[in-house]
């Protein structure tokens, strides 16, 4: 049995050998969409290891909450949000929120991301539109995101809603 696990893996090792890609005949432009590719591939699995929550995820554009937040002078809720573009377009998008079944007004309009790279973002929530002033009372927040590629702005996507039930778990 060992003999054929170890023939085995010699002819899969050949194999894999002879398919293996050429990297040199690749122009810089390429070679850096592959690295870019990498990266934001290292990134998800780093979300997801790390208990991220995807709350979007279309045609290579995936958003995610990292569960840091922070509050500013305007009784505002900012949570901090990773947008991964793995597309050849630039994309824009923006969230309608509600928190415990009261829309609110939410200040993400426009957030985008270039090809193939990585966005560090925050998602404002005015909180005081649901009449609650703390983190601490949100019970739940639905996330309607609507989603479009730069050259094709006529085009929305509406993601189905996400629904995230509080306090988070990660």
């Amino acid at each position: 049995m060992k003999r054929f696990l170890s023939v085995l893996f010699v002819i899969m090792l050949i194999t894999g050998i002879s398919y293996a890609e050429d990297y040199s005949s690749k122009t810089d432009d390429e070679l850096y969409a592959i690295q870019d590719a990498v990266r934001n591939e290292l990134t998800k699995r780093e979300m997801t290891t790390e208990g991220n929550i995807l709350i979007f995820e279309h045609e290579g554009v995936s958003v995610y909450l990292t569960g840091e937040y922070s509050y500013d002078y305007r009784d505002a809720l900012n949570l901090d949000a990773i947008i991964i573009n793995d597309s050849d377009k630039e994309f824009s998008f923006y969230t309608e929120l509600s928190v415990n079944g009261w829309d609110v007004y939410s200040n993400s309009a426009g957030i985008e991301a270039h090809p193939h790279k990585k966005n560090k973002d925050d998602i404002n929530i005015n909180i005081s539109d649901a009449g609650i002033k703390t983190y601490e009372e949100i019970e739940e927040m639905d996330f309607r995101i609507s989603f479009w590629f730069n050259d094709d702005a006529g085009n929305h996507y509406k993601a189905e809603p996400f629904t995230l039930h509080f306090p988070l778990k990660k």
